[in-house]
């Protein structure tokens, strides 16, 4: 709304005429002595009802040698403008613009010459993440925005063919320590002033009701948010808090990216081909795992399981818990269990398969401890093999160990040889004292590295022998299925009916015993019995080992 239109101005300049004169701020109006009356109702003043704008209005007409500053200045001091070098500065401009103003474009001309100075509100009370949270939760809205209208992989034509999607978390992720924000405190703002000099007054912020997890989170006294644990950092309404677990409604995909969790992780759905899944606690998959990599510090538990496709991976630091396993490595850091099939797939148990509904269709299992399932291999002969109280790496670590062992052996004797021969030798000369001191020097060192790796050796033997190596077969064991156990690799010459409990005896042969009436015979009346390839048998070990054996 605009106030004080011209009309208003000639009521003033009537009154004056049958009143005393009136002064404001040492400034008077007056009529110009060479301005007629018609000129003077062309002058106007036209102030915003907010009292933040005044501007001057100029009709068409008047004689510009005849506007002076004196009169324009006191018609704008006349509705109580603020006097200022600011407004005697514009009003002189508005004089000189007047002369060559277009009037048949703008008429009548108005022109700004006095403002007021806005106040500045207070700031409620606030909490701002830190940059890096900021961006990650900004990303994350996105996400949420794009889900349902973009395609769930990346364009092809993308601008930066480098930028790996996978690798956009979609979550705040904070460590225990760490500096996730701050709480902001309500100012009370700047207060203004208007046209006429008044005080405009800001309106201080408000006090926000910020509800701090006191079990998760602690305020400094700056007024930073620092974590109490590692988990994902929540935001429900003005609740601000850390959940120690990461809860996914729906797949690992691009809109979630890899995940790196320190907490245990729940996924309602399933994992995408290609997705990196780390916990430092457990693992929950409501859904199918497709060709993904799937790490934690604990347990992992699939509800449906894993078709890998050739490259699936699981690491669990403890137990494992699955419906099924198809095409994909498996390492297990407690024990293993699986309801259904296993086909083509590599899996390490450190401690014990307890799988007695489970087929092994084709694939090699390696447990430390026992093993129980309901088949072993299928009537088409498919390559099953399971791997009793060893597992791969260890044997290749012996071997290499015992390769080692043999070399600094022939190489201490070596040494040995030579002094001896020196010994011999009645002849004295500093070259032979060196000569001497260096062979000595050699062949200690060779003996050394040889006592070890033989206590070495010993150790990782004796742990494994801490386990009585078993499999138990609840359904059948067919043919062409293999069993390694102490070196030695059983390839099954014909089916053997469940169930039966095959071990090893105290002379560390393989030995078959049937569960159902107690029978036992040597396992070598249904399979071809050899050494196995790449493993060692406890005669291969030096003498003072095969005892640890």
């Amino acid at each position: 709304m605009l106030s004080s239109p011209s009309h208003q101005i000639r009521s003033a300049r009537g009154s004056q005429r049958h009143s005393p004169r009136k002064r404001r701020k040492g400034v008077h109006r007056r009529r110009d002595a060479h301005m007629t009356q018609d000129d003077e109702n062309k002058v106007s003043v036209q102030t915003l009802s907010d009292k933040m704008e005044s501007y001057v209005v100029l009709q068409q007409g008047i004689d510009p040698a005849e506007l002076t500053l004196e009169f324009v200045t006191a018609v704008v001091l006349s509705h109580a403008i603020q006097q200022s070098s600011t407004l005697t500065k514009r009003i002189n401009e508005t004089i000189e613009s007047y002369k060559t103003h277009d009037f048949s474009q703008n008429n009548p001309m108005r022109v700004l010459v006095a403002e007021g100075r806005c106040p500045i509100d207070g700031d409620d009370e606030s909490f701002e993440l830190t940059p890096e949270l900021q961006a990650v939760y900004e990303q994350s809205r996105k996400s949420i925005v794009q889900r349902d209208t973009e395609p769930e992989t990346p364009s092809e034509n993308s601008d930066d063919e480098q930028l790996d999607f996978r690798e956009r978390s979609a979550f705040m992720i904070v460590k225990s320590g760490q500096r996730v924000g701050a709480i902001r405190e309500a100012t009370q703002g700047t207060d203004g002033i208007d046209v006429c000099g008044n005080n405009v007054p800001a309106k201080p912020g408000k006090t926000a009701s910020i509800k701090l997890d006191n079990n998760s989170l602690e305020r400094h006294e700056d007024g930073g948010i620092f974590t109490k644990v590692a988990g994902r950092l929540v935001f429900e309404g003005d609740a601000i808090s850390v959940s120690p677990t990461l809860e996914i409604n729906g797949y690992v995909d691009y809109s979630t990216g890899n995940i790196d969790f320190p907490g245990s992780i729940v996924v309602s759905q399933g994992v995408r081909d290609g997705f990196i899944v780390q916990s430092g606690k457990s693992i929950t998959i409501g859904g199918l795992v497709e060709a993904a990599e799937l790490v934690s510090g604990r347990d992992i538990a699939l509800r449906v399981g894993m078709a890998g496709r050739g490259k699936g991976k699981i690491f669990a630091g403890r137990d494992l818990k699955t419906t099924y396993l198809d095409a994909c490595d498996c390492k297990v850091g407690r024990d293993l269990t699986v309801e259904n099939d296993i086909n083509d797939c590599s899996v390490i148990v450190t401690r014990n398969m307890i799988s007695p509904s489970a087929t092994l269709l084709c694939g090699e299992i390696a447990v430390l401890g026992q093993c129980e399932l309901s088949q072993a291999g299928t009537p088409s002969g498919t390559r099953a093999v399971i791997t009793l109280g060893r597992v791969p790496e260890f044997d290749v670590m012996i071997n290499e160990a015992l390769d080692i062992i043999n070399k600094c052996r022939a190489r201490a004797q070596d040494c040995l040889n030579k002094l001896a021969e020196l010994n011999a030798d009645p002849e004295c000369s500093s070259t032979k004292a060196e000569l001497l001191t260096q062979l000595q020097f050699e062949a200690a060192e060779h003996e050394g590295k040889t006592q070890a790796l033989m206590e070495s050796i010993s150790a990782a033997i004796a742990a494994t022998e801490l386990e009585s190596p078993r499999l138990t077969i609840h359904r059948r064991l067919c043919q062409n299925a293999e069993i390694r156990a102490a070196g030695l690799n059983a390839v099954l010459q014909q089916d053997i009916e469940g169930p039966i409990e095959i071990s090893l005896d105290s002379e560390g042969q393989l030995i078959c015993k049937n569960l159902g009436d107690g029978t036992q015979v040597m396992l070598s009346i249904y399979a071809k019995i050899e050494k196995a390839a790449g493993s060692y048998t406890p005669d291969d070990l030096p003498e003072d080992l095969q005892r640890a054996a």
